[in-house]
């Protein structure tokens, strides 16, 4: 029976290894000689690898590794529980097994889920080969909704494993190979045993090394005083893996001394350092110019760039499983070529398998049959791999910043791209991969053409900006991995027929553009499978089944009409449904077109309508939506079939003319409007917004901008029926709306910016509160109801209304705060400084005790007289002396941002600058009273003329006269003070009188006149 998964190219070419390692007289040899030796031997390459070949060591194919495996079915037996620890699962297991390894993958490991290599994910395959089914017209009906474990079951019932089954048909199927994971890869090799150190001496050297691991230290200097390898040194490493390390410094190019003899050394590291020389920075070495047999050579260069300035890098070995090339200075390779050769100059070699480059200015040419693993940092050039036809996995590691040039490789059979560093790439080249990966773990721009390419795969954390257009012609399914995104046009591609993003989490950020998330065009005949993470798919007339899945997804559609069989659902999350404007105009009518639209295209909760324009939108003609979007324009947008509780946002792209919906005749209807974009760049005029018969509108500010400035931006609005406006956001705001029926404004929810507003005359009492952090305006005189405003912020501006009784209540600032003709209570806000207070006419209350600077309380000289019955006299609670003042607006009274006028002084002009006299001395009245009249009956008395205690005011400095009168008890006892007009002594209707409240002092310096 044959053996399931025998390559038998393949094991010719590691047997043909194998004996040229061993025997000179094979160095010519080809596979071809060695199948005719094997046949002349009895053997075909099969039955030879049945016989011997697995005891030597070889594997039967190339994702098969007896150690590996042994180690992996190890590593499962211990976390199981049944061994004290691995190497102990391992012994048992080869106690046990005493066969072929390979044979026991095929008999139980497989369906035990061993892998056969690190380079073989066994669950990956079945995962690959499920999905393939799924997508296949062919194969789709009876396997949709199957799962790995049913793929399992047929292939065990079919006598297969996910192994033999690539080597049979998966490879030319175009599955793909994924590496193990790896967090469960295992770790075959060997650990050595410490040898000896050798420090190489300025004089003539023999070393011989140990059986073990030893170490041989030299240098090359600018001197013979201090270099180490010198002419005639005899380098002998003994048997086991031995390092030379070079240490180089010398101004010139490196270059080993003549007649140097180096045997048996399996690792040599060049370091040369940064020399300030002469040279070029060039190297070349060959297997014959430094030594036979390595297998790992690096060479370092810290040099400056003046000293390579030609520094091209040509190593060429027969030997070497892993060579580096690293320029580590300010410097830079030019070029980089290198190359496996076998002992016949004419052919390339199979050892080669690893190679690091770092720094190259120009192209890398990479030669050798086994080369598998790549790494490039800061290559700008184009890397070339040249190497015969095989089956062969390429695997590229770009690490850095800098751009890279791309790699080429026309023969590998599958090709993964791992980038660990923000990085455009460039193209990845290959022609005969079947399958490729581009991992990025960091923020990747790449270009991938792979013209037999059946399958794709894009992993990692990073997003990935992807161009993968039509050279990708054989490409069939894309599947997206990982946190990271992809963002790909694959519409030029014809064979496309599935992109599945069903294990990808990746989301874009909280706000800006979708950058993170999965954002790819199709073509229509391309199934789309999404999953948690955030789709962003464009697609026209689509005749498959596009399935958005979880997440917070976006489908753009270019189309009013899916092809026959198409299908968009948006699935769970907030998912949006992209038209433009036109076509959401055509399916506004309702008709066939609108019924197939929307039984095709569901479960999407936002409608995008692109630009506003000056159009009629039916928002029901395409589905169920709760909120519309849209980028401002100067056009007149009208919505209709909007409900209550739906959200409109506008973008801000220009200023916007007026968006209006249609009437809402509920009682307590609600619209939410949310103005985005880039707030801090300017004023942003958002023009009108009407919403008739709404009572409550939220209105939200979201500013996109990395760096706030203080810019509001501006909004009409015009709903008669408002009752409630309601403010939020990280932007300020500068609303306009002329409705009188509002009762509520607030803005509380305004974390960044001012909010400024001017009221209409409300016919209802009114609350306002103002935004988190102050700097407000707001003016609600012509408020033909009582206003409470409310701030605990900033520095404001607070008008309450001119007729009716205010509750004021200012923030941390420095606020100007106006009252009306009405009873006011006005507190200046917790911590502020240098209040400005008028609480014009009325009995108003001015409560001082929260400041912490300068306050003043404002009154006007030429307004209406004060009142013989004392109806205006304010109380000032907590006036500080010395600290804050009393001011006398001299002149015509005019109101301004800084004045609040409380009734004044008649018959007597005072010019600016005018001061206080000095006091008296203060009247105690022990007669009680009861009222404020009882307070002006006892005042006429004690203030009389006759008295002398209230002098006359006049013009001029010095010239203002005031008493005060304490009254001791009754229900108006207190601290009064009066200011006199032209005449002495107390006049009730012409004379001003203040409450002093709390502290009571009051000195010369207190009142002003401006």
């Amino acid at each position: 029976m044959a053996l399931q998964g025998f390559d038998q190219s393949y094991y010719l070419s590691a047997k043909l290894t194998a004996l040229q390692a061993t025997y000179p007289e094979w160095a010519t040899k080809t596979t071809t000689d060695l199948n005719t030796f094997l046949a002349n031997a009895g053997y075909t390459p099969e039955s030879h690898y049945e016989a011997w070949g697995w005891q030597e060591g070889l594997a039967p194919n190339a994702y098969f590794n007896p150690s590996q495996y042994t180690l992996a079915k190890a590593t499962s037996l211990f976390n199981a529980g049944l061994y004290v620890s691995i190497d102990a699962a391992k012994a048992a297991f080869q106690a046990a097994w005493t066969a072929d390894p390979y044979q026991h993958y095929l008999a139980y490991g497989d369906a035990e889920n061993v892998n056969p290599s690190n380079s073989f994910d066994v669950s990956s395959y079945y995962a690959s080969k499920l999905a393939a089914l799924q997508a296949d017209p062919a194969t789709s009906p009876e396997w949709a909704g199957k799962t790995v474990a049913d793929l399992q079951a047929y292939f065990k019932a079919a006598g297969l494993t996910a192994l033999g089954h690539y080597e049979m048909y998966g490879q030319a199927e175009g599955i793909p190979v994924t590496v193990v994971p790896d967090d469960e890869k295992v770790d075959d090799t060997p650990a050595g045993t410490p040898g000896d150190t050798f420090t190489l001496t300025t004089g003539v050297d023999a070393i011989t090394g140990t059986a073990n691991d030893d170490t041989i230290n030299g240098t090359i200097t600018a001197s013979a005083t201090t270099t180490t390898l010198n002419a005639f040194d005899s380098i002998n490493g003994g048997n086991g893996t031995d390092t030379l390390n070079i240490s180089a410094s010398a101004a010139a190019n490196f270059a080993l001394p003549s007649s140097v003899t180096i045997s048996n050394v399996e690792k040599i590291n060049i370091a040369q350092a940064a020399s300030g020389g002469t040279g070029t920075g060039a190297l070349t070495v060959t297997d014959t110019s430094i030594a036979t047999g390595i297998k790992n050579f690096s060479y370092t260069d810290a040099s400056a760039a003046v000293d390579m300035t030609a520094a091209a890098i040509a190593i060429t070995l027969n030997s070497a499983t892993d060579v580096t090339a690293k320029a580590t200075g300010t410097g830079t390779f030019t070029t980089v070529a290198v190359t496996d050769k076998s002992t016949t100059a004419a052919d390339t070699g199979s050892i080669l398998n690893n190679i690091t480059i770092q720094k190259a200015s120009g192209a890398a040419t990479l030669t050798g049959n086994a080369i598998n693993t790549v790494n490039l940092n800061a290559v700008a050039g184009l890397t070339t791999v040249t190497a015969a036809a095989a089956t062969r996995a390429l695997t590229i590691n770009a690490s850095g910043t800098t751009a890279q040039g791309g790699l080429t490789d026309a023969q590998a059979t599958s090709a993964t791209l791992n980038v660990t560093g923000a990085q455009n790439f460039g193209t990845l080249t290959v022609a005969k991969a079947a399958d490729v990966t581009v991992k990025a773990d960091a923020a990747t721009t790449a270009a991938v053409v792979a013209a037999t390419a059946k399958t794709m795969t894009v992993d990692g954390t990073g997003l990935l900006t992807l161009t993968a257009g039509g050279g990708n012609a054989a490409l069939q399914a894309v599947t997206v991995k990982g946190s990271g995104g992809v963002a790909v046009d694959l519409s030029a591609i014809a064979t496309l027929t599935s992109v599945d993003t069903s294990a990808s989490t990746a989301v874009a950020p909280a706000s800006g553009v979708k950058t993170g998330a999965n954002t790819i065009t199709i073509g229509t005949g391309v199934a789309y499978t999404g999953g948690a993470g955030e789709d962003v798919v464009t697609v026209g007339a689509t005749t498959k089944a596009i399935a958005l899945g979880g997440g917070n997804d976006i489908a753009n559609l270019s189309v009013t009409a899916l092809g026959t069989g198409g299908s968009i659902a948006g699935g769970d999350g907030t998912d949006v449904l992209k038209l433009s404007n036109a076509d959401a105009v055509t399916l506004s009518t309702a008709g066939a077109v609108q019924t197939a639209f929307k039984a095709a295209v569901t479960g999407f909760e936002t409608l995008d309508i692109t630009t506003q324009s000056a159009s009629t939108i039916d928002v029901s003609g395409m589905g169920t939506f709760t909120q519309i979007n849209m980028v401002s324009a100067t056009a007149a947008q009208v919505l209709n079939g909007v409900a209550t509780g739906n959200t409109i946002q506008s973008t801000y792209g220009a200023a916007g003319t007026s968006i209006t919906t249609n009437a809402l005749t509920g009682a307590s209807d609600t619209i939410n409007f949310i103005m985005k974009g880039d707030l801090s760049g300017g004023a942003r005029v958002f023009g009108a917004l009407a919403t008739p018969g709404v009572e409550t509108v939220n209105l939200t500010t979201n500013d996109t901008a990395t760096a706030f400035a203080a810019q509001l931006a501006t909004l009409t609005l015009t709903d008669a029926a408002a009752t409630t406006i309601k403010v939020a956001g990280n932007n300020g705001l500068a609303l306009t709306h002329t409705g009188t029926a509002l009762h509520t404004l607030d803005a509380s929810g305004i974390t960044k910016g001012a909010v400024t507003f001017t009221s209409a005359a409300l016919t209802t009492d009114a609350t306002v509160l103002g935004s988190a952090t102050g700097n407000d305006t707001l003016n609600f005189a012509a408020s033909l109801g009582k206003v409470t405003i409310t701030e605990t912020a900033g520095t404001n501006t607070l008008t309450g209304s001119s007729t009716a009784a205010n509750t004021i209540t200012g923030g941390s600032g420095i606020d100007t705060i106006t009252g009306g003709s009405a009873v006011d209570t006005i507190s200046v806000g917790t911590g502020s400084t240098a209040n400005s207070v008028t609480g014009a006419a009325g009995a108003d209350s001015i409560d001082l005790t929260g400041s912490a600077g300068v306050d003043t309380v404002i009154y006007g000289i030429a307004n209406t007289a004060v009142g013989a019955t004392g109806a205006n006299v304010d109380t000032i609670t907590n006036f500080v002396t010395g600290v804050d003042k009393v001011q006398l607006t001299a002149g015509d009274n005019s109101a301004t941002a800084s004045t609040i006028t409380a009734g004044g002084l008649a018959g007597i002009n005072l010019a600016a600058g005018s001061t206080l006299a000095a006091f008296g001395s203060t009247v105690t009245n022990a007669t009680s009273v009861a009222t404020i009249s009882d307070v002006y009956t006892a005042l006429t008395t004690d203030l009389a003329a006759a008295t002398g205690r209230l002098a006359a005011s006049a013009t001029g400095a010095g010239n203002i006269h005031a008493a005060k009168v304490v009254f001791s008890t009754g229900d108006a006892a207190g601290t009064y003070l009066v200011i006199n007009d032209v005449t002495a002594g107390f006049q009730a209707a012409t004379d001003m009188v203040i409450k002093l409240a709390g502290t009571t002092d009051f000195g010369v310096a207190d009142l002003t006149v401006v």
